[in-house]
């Protein structure tokens, strides 16, 4: 347990520092673009390559991937385990550059069926087939570095990747602050996304030989373990095309609002900072812990491990929803309301947040459970669960169209993650032999009556000292109700029990 914690600190860490960062690029953007047509022009081009992500990065490729590693790695040594790595690494080069390759030529097609609402929009459509042509060998960068993450992680070296993503935030800020001289900014940010792509690529084959982990480029030859990896991946590969309709279906929906695909990535940016810390990072540290486990067949070792995942993600998202939904017109008044980014955009923003924010502790859960089915390379049972949660998405998305316009597409998101969660939940009790202990859940009502607490607090302070600066009054009303949140758990845990 001592080490789940140590490596999701380290994981959460990084992440925090790259979100920073992140936040600082967000920042940048909302001055520079606004939420109008160029944002959306770049929105709907960079969401292309981060959506094909599921399958090629940390999505259906490595989880699959990191199990079958490391139980060669147990089983046959270090020289086996990489020679496996090197034919998969070479048959994902050749897919990969294909596959790019095929997406920036078809992209005038991909921008007219994914947002029809540009079609009127003659400059806005051509500015999204430009962006999306540029950052879409982004795709082929970040998933060669996540499959190279996945093997670090596996030997227990989880910096490198989990820091990375800061590289293309930072490249991100000085293109638009000191190399903004392109037609617009949209062109600029759009050439610093490739950019800080191929250094995040280098970084990744930087560590790769420094920790010793050296993969040659070999002759592709389909054997037993590949093609138990491919038959593996290919549940979550058919889930991952659910998806990119899911998706398709969303940037159809907001295409059709002016800044709703704006509103949407500005808000989804901010709920994906508790998630990485939380969910992602807790999930890249569970999977090789539990993979390992499993070829030990050491089951009440796996369990406790879970379990004391399960407490550490209460702790922190159950807060962190609070926090949002009490703070989420602060928080983005703060972050991103000046320059192009008016009032207004403002408001929209932030009922976005909040609808969003409500599905917050499912997605993190999500990770966690989908992590344990995947470390016992069980990959079919949440990909239907997945399928029918997506069908839920798509069909919310459709219903309230009309009535909720692009906020039916964030109440759509939060109630399909409950149903995931809790199909998940029930399957894992099923056909994995998980259990709660006994004083998980005990703990989970606890963190709700601390996060109860702290947004009274935080409450009492907002109405009783109104305070003219709004960053300070942010930073405050913060660090209160944190403090607020960890007295109340230390309480329950030693006065009140």
């Amino acid at each position: 347990m001592d080490r789940l914690f140590k490596s999701t600190f380290i994981v959460s860490s990084c992440t925090l520092i790259s979100r920073i960062f992140g936040y600082l690029r967000d920042m940048v953007i909302a001055d520079k673009l606004g939420a109008g047509g160029l944002n959306d022009a770049f929105v709907a081009a960079f969401r292309l390559a981060n959506v094909f992500r599921n399958i090629f990065a940390e999505g259906a490729l490595n989880v699959v991937f990191v199990p079958e590693f490391s139980q060669i790695l147990k089983t046959s040594g270090k020289k086996q385990a990489f020679i496996f790595a090197a034919k998969v690494h070479s048959l994902l080069l050749v897919v990969l550059a294909i596959f790019c390759l095929l997406a920036i030529i078809m992209m005038p097609e991909i921008i007219w069926y994914t947002t029809p609402g540009f079609r009127e929009d003659t400059y806005i459509y051509n500015l999204a087939v430009l962006f999306g042509r540029i950052t879409f060998p982004y795709l082929f960068c970040i998933s060669l570095a996540a499959f190279y993450g996945g093997i670090l992680n596996t030997f227990n070296k989880f910096f490198p990747f989990a820091i990375a993503p800061a590289l293309l935030n930072i490249i991100s800020v000085i293109g638009l602050c000191f190399f903004d001289q392109c037609e617009t900014s949209a062109h600029t940010l759009s050439m610093a996304t490739l950019i800080g792509g191929v250094f995040e690529l280098a970084w990744m084959i930087y560590f790769l030989f420094k920790h010793g982990c050296k993969l040659s480029i070999v002759k592709f030859k389909l054997d037993s373990k590949i093609t138990r990896v491919l038959k593996n991946m290919l549940p979550i590969v058919v889930a991952s095309g659910v998806t990119h309709i899911n998706a398709c279906i969303s940037m159809i929906v907001l295409s059709y609002f002016p800044g709703g695909l704006s509103y949407m990535y500005y808000a989804d940016r901010i709920v994906q900072l508790p998630l990485a810390l939380i969910g992602t990072a807790i999930g890249t540290v569970l999977l090789p812990m539990l993979a390992k486990t499993l070829v030990s067949k050491q089951k009440n070792t796996s369990l406790e491990i879970q379990n004391g995942a399960i407490s550490l993600v209460m702790f922190l998202a159950i807060p962190a929803t609070a926090a949002l939904l009490f703070l989420g017109h602060d928080i983005i008044e703060v972050l991103f309301e000046r320059g192009n980014f008016p009032h207004s955009a403002t408001i929209q923003t932030a009922k976005t947040l909040m609808l969003l924010s409500i599905g917050l502790p499912a997605f993190v859960l999500i990770k966690l459970f989908q992590t344990q089915f995947y470390s016992k390379l069980n990959t079919k049972l949440p990909v239907v669960i997945a399928i029918i949660s997506i069908c839920i998405n798509l069909i919310i998305s459709l219903l309230t169209m009309n009535s909720l316009q692009y906020l039916g597409v964030a109440v759509a998101n939060s109630v399909s993650g409950w149903v995931n969660f809790i199909l998940l939940l029930v399957f894992a009790k099923k056909n994995l032999g998980f259990n709660f202990y006994p004083n998980t859940l005990m703990k989970g009502g606890k963190y709700v009556v601390a996060s109860v607490v702290m947004v009274l607090v935080m409450w009492g302070i907002a109405s009783a000292l109104p305070m003219p600066n709004k960053y300070l009054f942010l930073g405050l009303e913060i660090t209160v109700g944190l403090l607020t949140y960890l007295i109340s758990c230390y309480l329950w845990s030693n006065v009140l029990r």
